[in-house]
């Protein structure tokens, strides 16, 4: 991409689409340094917590996917809990805030 003067940047969105643009948004990038500071200003309207983690391209994808395996996880055991009658979720509606408690 060097060669055609092209520079990349990836990114993870960690909201729903009623949480862009607000405090509970989070937005994870990674790739060209120089993309961010050419991009960044114009994505720090996508939410309060927009997150530069560095050259590593597959930084933001990483840690996309490992919080996808943390939400999911509880969101199971969650749900199991429930339906074994445990009566009190665990502490996920931070995460989660579609599900009612």
């Amino acid at each position: 991409m060097r060669e055609h003067d092209v520079s990349y940047l990836d990114g993870a969105i960690l909201a729903g689409p009623n949480d862009i643009g607000t405090k509970t948004s989070q937005i994870l990038l990674s790739g060209s340094e120089a993309a961010y500071k050419h991009a960044g200003t114009i994505l720090d309207c996508l939410g309060s917590d927009v997150r530069y983690l560095g050259t590593n391209v597959r930084a933001a994808s990483v840690l996309d996917l490992a919080w996808l395996c943390d939400s999911y996880g509880r969101f199971l055991a969650a749900t199991r809990d429930r339906r074994r009658g445990a009566g009190r979720m665990p502490p996920v509606r931070d995460k989660m805030p579609w599900i009612d408690e």
